[in-house]
């Protein structure tokens, strides 16, 4: 019997494993969109110091935290890096304080909103300082629980008071374009972080003590007079934004 041929390659209509691989194909080209961004969400801490020592029947030495949120919108261009924008916001915390082993709790709730303005100037991308004023009104709500001699009496009083604010700080952010896809998307994107510190004058409302409710088996309680609270206050703010 004959040897037949040994044959090494065979045209079976593939490429073989020494042909040359196809060229990939080329990118599309990257689409840069506007960079533009006009509105900014931010969740906000505020740390604010009171003179009234009112304050600390509620609290520890006069300090007051509050955490909200607020959103700004772009509304007029002084220049190409001044820049105003109207805001709103909303904040809000609750201080709450046990005395006498535990016999008398007091607590406060404030809740703030505002609108503003704010006018900053883009030194650099990453860095814009702003000056802010803002106006609004305070709900504030004391409570006071007295549980001595095993009778447990709550005592709770609300206001209004009007305020005013003006600050000055910078916004640190991620440079443009960061976030930017090849398609051109997220181009306005960025996030950074804002600080402040301002003055905030506020209406200093009345409150009295008066009975939430009261037992059938209890003597009939009246009012009584606590005196005004003064809300002014020094403020430093932290601020997560998001901007787009």
């Amino acid at each position: 019997m004959g040897m037949q041929p040994v044959r090494f390659l065979e045209r079976t209509g593939q490429p073989g494993p020494l042909a040359t691989p196809p060229k990939p194909l080329p990118l599309p080209p990257r689409v840069h969109r506007s960079a533009g961004a006009p509105i900014a969400i931010a969740l906000v801490y505020d740390r604010a110091w009171s003179k009234d020592k009112g304050f600390d029947l509620f609290g520890d030495k006069n300090r007051l935290k509050q955490f909200g949120v607020w959103a700004s919108y772009d509304i007029w261009s002084l220049s190409k890096r001044a820049i105003v924008a109207a805001e709103v916001g909303w904040s809000g915390w609750v201080e709450k304080s046990h005395e006498m082993d535990g016999a008398l709790g007091t607590q406060l709730g404030m809740s703030r909103v505002h609108i503003g303005a704010n006018l900053r100037y883009v030194i650099e991308p990453w860095l814009q300082p702003h000056l802010r004023v803002a106006a609004g009104g305070s709900f504030l709500d004391i409570e006071i629980r007295s549980t001595e001699n095993n009778l447990d009496t709550t005592f709770r009083d609300w206001h209004f008071a009007p305020f005013a604010s003006i600050g000055a700080g910078f916004l640190l952010r991620t440079p443009t374009r960061l976030f930017e896809s090849r398609s051109g998307d997220f181009a306005s994107l960025s996030m950074g972080v804002l600080l402040e510190g301002g003055y905030l004058l506020s209406g200093a409302p009345s409150f009295s003590l008066k009975p939430k409710d009261r037992p059938d088996n209890l003597i009939a309680l009246t009012s009584a007079d606590l005196g005004k609270l003064d809300c002014s206050a020094g403020y430093f703010r932290i601020s997560l934004v998001v901007r787009f």
